[in-house]
């Protein structure tokens, strides 16, 4: 019996000092936050304006998703040149940020129909929505939302 025992006690205690170890070895916690992206957009849109792309900085979460829109009066083709050497996304294309934007007002003019407004137009006619502000908890808005949704915004995966 004591040695069925004891191979399960030496498998534990040989689990227990490899934990043991692993702890030792690894880094300290540390109260410095992660290294971040921060600032990635404005390095990349000095190196647009040095390209020739007159151009505001995007946020860095513009940057990461590729939700930018390329400026009016900008050639499409030297816009990707300058982003591609600026180490930014490639992005969508204007065909792709055409189709958000008529999806997105769209869904806007649909959650008005149903007496919803207030939705941020500027961000719409960029392709984005913003809820900032929007009462989701209203019986309008829950009736209204998941259909609209379904009929403007149904390829957005998920919303």
């Amino acid at each position: 019996m004591s040695s069925t025992i004891r191979p399960k006690v030496i498998a534990l205690a040989l689990g227990a000092a490899l934990v043991a170890s692993l702890v030792g070895c690894s880094s300290p916690a540390s109260d410095s936050p992660t290294p971040s992206a921060d600032g990635a957009a404005a390095k990349w849109g000095s190196c647009m304006r040095d390209a020739g792309i007159s151009i505001e900085d995007p946020s860095d979460a513009e940057l990461a998703s590729g939700g930018l829109r390329i400026p009016e009066g900008i050639d499409e083709d030297a816009f990707q040149r300058a982003s591609a050497g600026c180490g930014g996304p490639k992005g969508a294309s204007t065909a792709q940020k055409d189709t958000w934007t008529k999806q997105t007002q769209g869904y806007i003019a649909c959650m008005a129909e149903a007496g919803i407004t207030g939705f941020d137009e500027s961000q719409a006619a960029q392709g984005t929505i913003s809820w900032e502000g929007i009462d989701q908890e209203t019986p309008a808005f829950k009736a209204a939302d998941p259909a609209c949704k379904k009929k403007h915004l149904s390829d957005w995966g998920g919303l």
